[in-house]
């Protein structure tokens, strides 16, 4: 009997290639999708500039020199006062965590100012991509009894980040107006909470990234598990034997997004990185189907 090699149990993505493989993916099909986007992009991208502009204008340099002053007055005093090395140390920090607040300021503002102008986009770039792989068909998930035992199993702790993700992966068209007043609070309520981090030179800009980035892998991927029609306990097993993969996503889009006045259109391409996440998938679901149909046809 020929010797079949052991399988992983499930698709293991590496979730920070997607946002830069849907830019890709943008500009070789940059004509076809350009087209039913074009007003709505042109009108985020003014509203986009015209909140960047005011806010390095105006808030730019009291951030910058407010961070300068707590660095040096409150945690290293007397250290920046002997060592004008450290001084200069802490201008660069104000200045560098001062850029960041003003990028995190003016995506969140953009964000809810352009929000119904970009309400149908990811659903656009969905179908969009799915036309370009027509020949990969999403076909409802299916567990078997080993899975749906590991499903009924599956707990978070009640503080894990897992629930972020969770939350926004899940359909407010089918669980109702409830969910959807959640997600529509929760999101902007960690971005304010979190966006003080960023006054923490360089290990501050991670956390709010990494932290941000998980709700928006989670409505990245909502469209996928819907189309997958999973329960919101498969979807919980799902995102936990994907949590890093999610994590890495997210990442890397919230970075993406919070570019000057191109966030916007990484917005579109962000959400076709998700779909070349769950084509990926497919492909790789089908032929775990055909290597065990070879392998039942061989007994």
């Amino acid at each position: 009997m020929p010797h079949f090699r052991r399988t992983p149990k499930h698709f293991h993505p590496h979730g920070y290639q997607y946002p830069i493989r849907g830019i890709v993916h943008f500009l070789h099909h940059i004509r076809r999708f350009s087209s039913p986007i074009a007003l709505p992009l042109t009108k985020g991208l003014v509203l986009s500039s015209a909140t960047i502009i005011p806010l390095f204008r105006y808030g730019f340099h009291p951030q910058a020199n407010a961070i300068k002053l707590l660095l040096s007055r409150v945690f290293f005093r007397h250290a920046a006062d002997r060592h004008p090395l450290l001084t200069w140390a802490f201008t660069g920090a104000g200045v560098v965590s001062a850029t960041i607040l003003c990028l995190g300021e003016s995506y969140a503002i953009w964000t809810y100012l352009v929000g119904g102008f970009l309400s149908n986009i990811p659903r656009l770039m969905w179908n969009q991509t799915l036309q370009d792989h027509s020949f990969v068909k999403l076909e409802p998930y299916t567990e078997t009894p080993e899975e749906a035992v590991m499903t009924a199993k599956t707990r978070d702790h009640y503080l894990s980040t897992n629930h972020l993700i969770i939350l926004y992966s899940r359909d407010p068209a089918i669980e109702g107006d409830f969910l959807y007043w959640r997600q529509f609070f929760c999101r902007p309520i960690l971005f304010i909470v979190t966006l003080p981090l960023n006054s923490i030179p360089f290990l501050g800009f991670w956390v709010f990234l990494f932290l941000n980035g998980l709700p928006l892998t989670g409505a990245a991927l909502q469209m996928y598990l819907s189309a997958k029609k999973m329960t919101t306990l498969q979807r919980r097993r799902y995102v936990k034997e994907r949590y890093r993969a999610c994590q890495s996503f997210g990442i890397v889009a919230t970075w993406l997004e919070m570019v000057p006045i191109l966030g916007i259109v990484f917005v579109c391409t962000n959400q076709i990185g998700a779909a070349l996440w769950a084509i990926d998938e497919e492909q790789w679901i089908q032929k775990q189907k055909a290597v065990k149909l070879q392998h039942e046809q061989l007994e």
